[in-house]
């Protein structure tokens, strides 16, 4: 009977032990936990970088005095030439050289590029030989003219004959002018076979090769001149500094500066 009382005394106490004990568990976990967090904050405000002061800013003083101050107004504006020409030939014919570097600066009258001149010689030389011809058969009429004027004296011709004599002469002058035009526009078709700078300049690209046919009904010229020297500067303003630019030029004698 006293083996039956003392089991059920133990196993009543064995079953009172684990509450406690998990009491005590939580309750050291709580303070581990406590434990690593300001751990970890104390570390994280540690580690943190100190804000640096700013640095002075230095400071710089000056006497006050009264002085002129320029009025500006700012625009914007492109470097042009003061003049660009494109250079075409005159005639008609075969580039036969050039005597010019792309972006060489060259002066007027200077030789650019010639045009082959043998057709334009030929017609020189046949206005001259026509003028010769008619020279020498106006020379003949005006010895016939002088002859028919002895012969009206004495009655040996009649007025038609001196009359037509007469009007052959004028016509053989006229010839003899015309021929001297042709020779004139002979020469002057010759000298532009010679292609000369007409400004001084800077030359750009070239735009033809020699031994090419150039006609002086092409649109594209041989090359173009730039003058740079000096050169030009166009630029803008606002419409509402118009009024001071004008009182500006008006009230100085000087020129404005840009």
């Amino acid at each position: 009977m006293d083996i039956q009382e003392d089991k059920p005394g133990r196993a009543s106490s064995s079953s009172a032990t684990p509450p406690r004990r998990h009491s005590l568990a939580w309750v050291i976990s709580i303070i581990v936990l406590a434990l690593l967090f300001w751990l970890a904050w104390h570390w994280l405000t540690t580690q943190t970088p100190e804000k640096k002061p700013a640095p002075p800013v230095p400071v710089r003083t000056a006497l006050v005095t009264r002085q002129t101050v320029a009025i500006t107004r700012t625009g914007v504006g492109n470097v042009v030439p003061v003049m660009s020409v494109t250079v075409h030939t005159r005639v008609d014919g075969q580039l036969d050289s050039v005597a010019f570097k792309e972006g060489e600066d060259v002066k007027a009258g200077q030789v650019l590029a010639r045009i082959d001149p043998r057709i334009y010689k030929a017609q020189l030389d046949q206005s001259l030989a026509q003028k010769t011809k008619d020279e020498a058969t106006l020379a003949n009429a005006q010895a016939d003219l002088r002859r028919y004027q002895a012969l009206i004296k004495e009655d040996a011709t009649t007025r038609q004959t001196l009359d037509t004599q007469r009007a052959l002469v004028n016509q053989l002058r006229a010839a003899v002018q015309n021929d001297e035009a042709q020779i004139e526009l002979a020469r002057v078709n010759l000298s532009y076979t010679t292609i000369t700078a007409p400004i001084n300049g800077r030359v750009g690209a070239r735009l033809v090769d020699p031994g090419n046919i150039v006609r002086a009904a092409d649109t594209g010229g041989l090359l173009v001149i730039n003058q740079i020297d000096p050169i030009a500067v166009q630029f803008t303003l606002p419409e509402n500094a118009f009024q001071t630019i004008n009182t500006a030029l008006a009230t100085n004698s000087a020129p404005l500066t840009v």
